[in-house]
């Protein structure tokens, strides 16, 4: 019997891809990208007016689109459920969603069914014409529902601003306002965020929750040490799973790894389904201290309760990268970055694995330039980095290393880790006494203290250390390795350059 959920999840994703080849083209994608964003079948007069006749006689005659008989509209058509599933609402343009808005509102005059006004207020909440006074009033509910939604997905901007709207229309809820003064703090209200906590504090002195959700806040803005402040303070009880999860998220952000992993084992194992959350961060506090195995083994856990979770499956095969198994990660992660291209950890490593071989370098570029187009916010350092990594593949390291010096506070261990690899890749070719000087330089850059539990960023460190002919430095780094959870073949293949460089030997990638 075929029970293996990842055999199953890939399986899926290929016929996915291969059901969109087939029965989609040039002529017909028009229709069919219009129609994965419907949630119930739609007039194909309405269709052929957004998009076009030809197209959507294209997508039914490939079965991409079926038809429906009605006897109002004469046909409704409807796009495959798989479609529909692999594309999110909020992937379409605001214009789209405001087109479709203004056509269930006729559709709504011609017959007076209540679902094409439902409908159209859907498509009205994610364009940009949402914020009306007598629509949200009468849709008060469907609008705090549209803001939680775009909280949970992130979208603390527009949550905020669909939240201050619903305020001014209606009376939030406790949960509601618990969650707007949360934007307020990670969109840079800071003052305001802090004012209304407090306000709330007052308002329900008994709601552990929203001690947590400020909390919550300071670690999203990385104000750690003020997070872990607030424990104290609060009062808050860090035997709660939730409370210990997020104590653990400070440690991490402190770079106290081993706390980090205590906390958080405790949590991933305190009940049947361990929050998602959990794993994801104890897989990152095993990744920071070396253990790629061990974080593997946790990812492979999290999995069995989290089979399709994109940001799971993109962590995975990022330690499969790190493990050397490239092909194992592109099998893995290629097909979650065609369905998700805005997943940036998956176009991270795809863009290592790719920019490693001079012959899939280009695809290191794409899958930048691709999931650059995706974000929801592109401004995130995340891209700066990817960014660097494609230069340096494209053989322009010195231009990746200005650019970080440039984008970057280099303060943080992935900006920072980055810069030492790419300075790194920019001495190969060069004199040997070049070479020495420039690492030399790069390793008088500060590291703050905590931050020097980093394995991947010591690594890192350690190479320039060779090139610099730095024994004290090497030989320190080396000792604090020896002692981590660092794999074996770190420390060889450390071990050989050291060697390499005292013989003289050219550096390689």
């Amino acid at each position: 019997m075929l029970d293996d959920e990842r055999f199953l999840l890939e399986l899926e994703e290929k016929l996915f891809v291969e059901l969109w080849g087939r029965l989609v083209n040039e002529t017909s994608s028009a229709a069919v990208d219009i129609a994965v964003q419907l949630r119930i079948p739609f007039p194909q007069k309405s269709l052929e007016r957004l998009s076009s006749k030809d197209s959507v006689e294209a997508g039914l005659a490939s079965s991409a689109l079926y038809a429906i008989d009605d006897h109002r509209w004469d046909v409704l058509v409807s796009t495959l459920e798989l479609f529909r599933r692999r594309t999110s609402p909020d992937t379409a343009s605001a214009e789209l969603h405001g087109k479709l808005a203004d056509e269930y509102v006729s559709l709504y005059r011609d017959d007076d069914d209540p679902k094409w006004i439902r409908e159209s207020y859907f498509h009205r909440l994610l364009s940009s014409e949402s914020l009306q006074p007598l629509l949200g009033a009468y849709y008060f509910r469907e609008l705090v529902g549209s803001a939680n939604y775009c909280f949970r997905i992130r979208r603390h901007d527009r949550a905020l601003e669909l939240y201050n709207f619903a305020a001014s229309v209606g009376t939030l809820t406790e949960d509601a306002l618990m969650h707007r003064a949360s934007c307020m703090v990670r969109t840079g209200e800071r003052p305001g965020g802090d004012q209304e906590f407090t306000r709330l504090f007052d308002l329900y002195p008994r709601a552990n929750g929203m001690k947590l959700s400020y909390i919550a806040a300071l670690i999203w803005i990385r104000k750690y040490d003020e997070a872990a402040k607030k424990f104290e303070s609060l009062g808050v009880d860090v035997n709660d799973p939730h409370a210990a999860g997020l104590r653990g998220r400070i440690h991490l952000g402190l770079h106290e790894y081993d706390a980090a992993e205590v906390l958080l084992r405790r949590v991933a194992g305190s009940v049947k389904l361990p929050p998602l959350r959990a794993y994801l961060d104890l897989a990152r506090a095993l990744q920071y201290q070396g253990a790629i195995e061990e974080e593997r083994k946790v990812l492979a856990k999290a999995l069995q309760h989290y089979p399709e979770e994109p940001e799971l499956l993109a962590m995975d095969g990022g330690a499969l990268q790190r493990l050397g198994k490239a092909d194992d990660a592109v099998n893995l992660l290629q097909p979650l970055f065609d369905l998700y291209p805005n997943q940036a950890k998956a176009a991270m490593t795809l863009v290592k694995i790719y920019g490693r071989n001079s012959a899939t370098t280009y695809k290191a570029r794409q899958a930048f330039e691709k999931a650059l187009r995706a974000a929801e916010n592109n401004s995130d350092p995340i891209f700066v980095t990817m960014e660097a990594e494609v230069l340096k593949s494209e053989g322009r390291a010195d231009a990746a290393v200005q650019l970080l010096t440039d984008k970057t506070t280099l303060d943080d261990q992935h900006s920072l880790g980055m810069y030492f690899e790419c300075v790194y890749h920019s001495l190969i070719g060069k004199s040997r006494a070049d070479a020495k000087a420039q690492a030399a330089e790069a390793l008088r850059i500060s590291v703050a203290g905590p931050l020097t539990n980093n394995i991947p960023l010591q690594v890192n460190r350690a190479r320039l250390a060779a090139v610099a002919d730095d024994y004290t430095v090497f030989q320190s780094i080396r000792d604090q390795l020896s002692a981590s959870r660092a794999e074996r073949f770190e420390l060889e293949a450390l071990d050989r350059l050291w060697t390499d460089q005292k013989q003289g030997r050219q550096l390689s990638t």
